[in-house]
């Protein structure tokens, strides 16, 4: 396991990811819209979309997506 992956995996961990398995609205109400649209913003980046194809499919603006694929989703373009 990479290096402090292992801090993800508490006991409140597993809650909150079984909430969001039994219950997504309350998983992203927690969460909030900003949080949720970047996170899908970084999987459809690490899937090889263009930032206007992403845009596009979220219904975002271009700056969005440019601004959460170069300050949010850094871990998962470099695998880590």
């Amino acid at each position: 396991m990479p290096e402090n992956q292992d801090k993800y995996f508490t006991e409140l961990d597993k809650e909150l990811q079984q909430l969001a398995m039994v219950d997504w609205p309350t998983f992203c109400r927690l969460l909030g819209d900003d949080a949720i649209t970047s996170a899908k913003v970084c999987i459809l980046k690490s899937r090889g979309k263009s930032l206007t194809q992403i845009a596009n499919k979220l219904s975002i603006g271009r700056e969005k997506v440019r601004y959460d694929c170069n300050n949010k989703c850094v871990e998962l373009q470099h695998g880590k």
